[in-house]
């Protein structure tokens, strides 16, 4: 069964995440001689190549000055017929050779030291996992594979990268030594290699394999320094995110045709917090933002509204929203159709699959309970969501063009509090921060099962020291916090329309009766038990707040009532209660459904001339921020 949210791979629509990054990397190309045979070599930088290629047919020219510019010009001339694309190619492997030439190999490199290197990462290459990882350093220093990548030409400071890279994906604890090791040179090793070997791609040069390598392989490690923890990686991550050059650099690489190139670019700037809004169809005018409240199985009722609006549109729902948030059952919902970019009808497939298995009661449940205060086993949500999920990690989707912005909330327990936390597939831009604290480097099964442990159903989840509960504890419903998200990720975008899912709005009877039964499985639990109810139930608190702030016609809040109140029924006939619930509510919320279809649906010209304006007003923002020392993207918002 394919799973609700597969890994990064070759994209997050079917390989899994569990390569690393030089399996991702394309295939190498060779370069054949005159003679038909490969050149020689493996260390030399790109004009090095061209110069023992040029030697050899030089020499079937009869000349033997292939070390003068002028001599490699006619020589390439010869084989190209053309002067000037020759004298351009030369220019611009000289352009490589001057912009990524190591900073000190000719001052203090010598060829036993270069041998040396190359030899080490050798090895560090082969380490394929976290535990080999471990054993490599007490013989190896990482600061002498730093130290390559700043040193060695071509194939070797590729390698550097490319291993560098590796590690940070492995140990994410380790991306913090990366920083610090030889002296901070990472920063100047990655800015000098991406701009340079830009410069030769913008003058029309053939790029060796090696350097689309270093393209890659850079451009991914820089992504993952940037989400490194703590006061050292925040520091690193505004440093770059303010570098111009830099940023103009991966922007262009990310819209190039090189796809591996523009996988790791496009997260790269993710990480970096470059948040670039499209509108996804015409006439759009803002953010458009989707919430989806917890509740367990009273999801089916989010299923048949979503559904709905599908019928209506003729898209999938990732193709209408900018921002995707959701608490708990919600949280699965929001990855399954925002991350993993399923069907709702795929969703609905696997979530009935899902709710089978771990809401199943058996005769140990209760005394289960007495022990481990989880009346449900979690070790089968677990297995569930880590074979549905892979080794996904969040912000590893933004290398999907396209891909909306998603988080799910949790609530993270303290000592003396509870507050809110978000798992996210993005990063502010600098200047904007979240109330929240968030993680956008967390695998997703570990993220979902947090926002999924249900106080009494399910055991806590520890997460990097910290103990996680279902985000229903702080936000049921999640509206509110996917507004404030969005308006840190995208300061200055106006929003344009908020659709709020509740998952069952509860008759008080209902909640009572569920209430009274409940009690022989509470076991001592009954007040947190009791919280957690009202909590499900009682979403419409959030609602009222927004009706007040936003106007009819950009805020939808669509809550059927249910006769339902349980979040962990099953039994068949009240599921079926449940799509009978939703679907009279459909049909009595005709024409509000009908009004939503309206704003979500492409608009005429005279909308067209806004979304011209728009486009015109990010250009010059782009190019006043490249030119502009003064100008500070922060203080400038554009809107329609």
């Amino acid at each position: 069964m394919n799973g609700f949210i597969d890994g990064l791979g070759g994209g997050f629509g079917g390989r899994k995440r569990d390569r690393l990054v030089e399996d991702r990397l394309p295939r190498r190309l060779i370069v054949v001689s005159e003679t038909g045979s490969p050149p020689e070599g493996g260390r030399g930088n790109p004009l090095s190549s061209l110069l023992r290629t040029a030697g050899d047919v030089f020499k079937k020219l009869g000349a033997q000055d292939d070390d003068s510019k002028s001599s490699v010009v006619r020589m390439a001339a010869a084989i190209s017929t053309d002067t000037v694309s020759a004298a351009s190619a030369f220019a611009a492997a000289s352009t490589i050779a001057s912009h990524t030439r190591s900073f000190t190999k000719s001052a203090s490199l010598t060829d036993e030291e270069e041998a040396q290197l190359l030899e080490e990462l050798l090895l560090a290459k082969e380490v394929r996992t976290p535990e080999a990882l471990e054993s490599f350093f007490p013989k190896y220093d990482l600061a002498r594979i730093v130290k390559a990548a700043r040193v060695l030409d071509g194939r070797g400071r590729a390698s550097a990268l490319t291993t560098l890279a590796n590690f940070a994906v492995l140990k994410p604890d380790y991306r913090r030594n990366i920083l610090l090791a030889d002296h901070g040179s990472i920063t100047e090793s990655i800015s000098r290699i991406l701009v340079g070997i830009e410069a030769a791609w913008s003058g029309g040069a053939y790029l060796p394999a090696c350097e689309i390598e270093g393209i890659v392989s850079g451009t991914h490690l820089l992504g993952s320094l940037a989400i490194t923890r703590g006061e050292v990686g925040t520091e690193w991550r505004r440093r770059l995110a303010q570098n111009k050059e830099v940023r103009r650099v991966i922007r262009k690489f990310a819209n190039g045709q090189n796809e591996s190139a523009a996988r790791a670019a496009r997260r790269a700037l993710a990480t970096l917090g470059v948040n670039e809004w499209k509108p996804k169809v015409a006439g759009q005018t803002g953010l458009r933002i989707l919430s989806i409240d917890g509740g367990g199985t009273r999801a089916l009722l989010t299923f048949e509204m979503l559904k709905h609006i599908k019928k209506l549109m003729g898209k999938d729902i990732h193709e209408m929203f900018d921002v995707i948030c959701g608490t708990s059952t919600g949280a699965i919902i929001a990855a399954s159709i925002g991350i993993r970019r399923k069907s709702v009808e795929e969703c609905e497939k696997l979530y009935r699959e899902l709710i089978g298995k771990v809401f199943c009661k058996g005769p140990m449940a209760t005394p289960k309970m007495v022990l481990t205060r989880a009346y449900y086993d979690s070790k089968i949500l677990e297995s569930v969501l880590q074979r549905e999920c892979g080794k996904g990690v969040f912000i590893d989707s933004t290398a999907e063009e396209g891909m909306p912005k998603v988080c799910v909330v949790s609530s993270k327990l303290g000592t003396s509090d509870v507050t809110c936390h978000t798992f996210r597939n993005y990063t502010y831009p600098v200047g904007s921060e979240s109330r929240f604290a968030g993680t956008p480097d967390a695998q997703l099964w570990e993220a979902l099962r947090a926002s999924s442990a249900a106080p009494t159903f399910f055991t806590e989840k520890l997460l990097n020291g910290t103990l996680h509960a279902d985000g229903a504890i702080v936000a049921n419903n999640p509206t509110a916090v996917a507004i404030h998200e969005a308006q840190s990720i995208f300061p200055g975008i106006p929003i344009e329309l908020v659709v709020s899912m509740g998952n069952g709005l509860a008759e008080p009877k209902f909640v009572d009766l569920w209430k009274e039964g409940s009690k022989d499985k509470q076991l001592g639990w009954y007040d947190i038990l009791d919280s957690y109810i009202y909590a499900a139930v009682q979403t419409e608190d959030v609602h009222h707040m927004l009706v007040e702030l936003l106007p009819p016609e950009k805020y939808f809040r669509f809550n059927p009532k249910t006769r339902c109140a349980g979040i962990d029924e099953v039994r068949p006939e009240k599921l079926v209660e449940m799509v009978d619930d939703a679907n009279r509510y459909i049909e009595a919320s005709g024409e509000r459904f009908r009004r939503l279809s309206e704003i979500l649906k492409p608009r005429g010209t005279r909308h067209f001339w806004n979304q011209i304006s728009y486009s015109i007003g990010m250009e010059v923002r782009y190019v006043q921020n490249l030119f502009d020392p003064v100008f500070r993207e922060e203080e400038v918002a554009t809107e329609s």
